[in-house]
């Protein structure tokens, strides 16, 4: 690979015990455990169980909202998502990163459960 060490660098950076990654990188992971669960809860389908701070899911079985209509109906709310995942394009996608606070995931966690409600 050209140019290594500059990838080398950045994850020096982010091991760095100064810098906070690690410890913010844990709450990324409960902030989307707990984005999960609220999914869950309102009828979205997990692909998996959420150990990181990616979620892959699907609408419910039988909604009318389709994996291209939900990220648009996301992103008129603020709330950035993406679809076409999976072996069948059916999943969606949510990253939690250091840019979500918690006000921030409860935001996009009523958002889905508003957004299941319109189309329903």
């Amino acid at each position: 690979m050209r140019q290594a060490g500059v990838v080398a660098a950045a994850g020096l950076y982010a091991l760095a015990d100064e810098s906070g990654h690690l410890l913010r990188l844990q709450e990324d992971h409960a902030l989307a455990a707990h984005l999960a669960e609220r999914l869950e809860r309102a009828g979205y389908v997990l692909a998996h169980d959420v150990s990181t701070n990616i979620i892959y899911f699907a609408p419910p079985a039988g909604h009318t909202m389709t994996v291209d209509q939900l990220p648009i109906a996301m992103k008129e709310r603020g709330v950035l998502c993406s679809g076409g995942y999976g072996s069948a394009g059916n999943l969606i996608r949510v990253v939690v990163h250091r840019d979500v606070s918690q006000a921030q995931l409860e935001w996009a966690a009523s958002s889905f459960e508003h957004v299941l409600d319109l189309k329903n």
